[in-house]
């Protein structure tokens, strides 16, 4: 009897038997991922499940022992601290702040022009006296030149115009 014979055999006597090497290999597989889709799904669940900060703070309020209850308000004062964003943007972040809303903005700044140069598609690109570094986005002519007076204002939906004296406006966005 050859060999391929032989465990072609075994396998008979043992599905005979009731369990085979290849069923049961497949049943382990089976029983591995069954398990670790268990352990997926309860990892999942128990986020959903995760407590707000008002829950905290009302669990926090629960310790009768002074020092617990200490230990415990330090900790979510440092978690929601640590989550926390500056509600002012200062003028350095003027004009990257893209999709953050409400907050209180600047609406219109004023800076003088350090360098103008134009971009390979023949649209200015203007770097500012504190360093940020606007492009023009429309197709307009202005008359901007070095140590110029301008002012870049918000318009609506995440727009920026800059003006100067006398001239039109066009649309820029920031660069840098």
């Amino acid at each position: 009897m050859k060999s391929w014979q032989k465990r072609s055999q075994a396998e008979k006597d043992g599905a005979l038997a009731g369990h085979s090497t290849l069923a049961t290999g497949k049943r382990t597989i089976i029983n591995r991922w069954l398990y670790l889709s268990a352990l997926a799904i309860a990892g999942f669940t128990s986020l959903a499940y995760a407590q707000t900060t008002e829950e905290r703070l009302y669990g926090c309020a629960g310790f009768a022992d002074k020092a617990q209850r200490l230990t415990c308000f330090d900790d979510l004062a440092r978690d929601v601290m640590s989550n926390a964003k500056p509600d002012k943007i200062s003028s350095q972040s003027f004009g990257l702040e893209h999709k953050d809303t409400g907050k209180d903005l600047i609406g219109v700044q004023q800076a003088i022009v350090k360098e103008l140069k134009k971009n390979a598609y023949g649209a200015m690109v203007l770097t500012l006296d504190n360093g940020q570094v606007w492009e023009q986005k429309d197709t307009k002519t202005m008359s901007i030149h070095d140590g110029d007076a301008v002012f870049i204002e918000r318009g609506a939906m995440s727009a920026f115009y800059l003006t100067a004296q006398g001239n039109k406006r066009m649309r820029v966005a920031r660069v840098k």
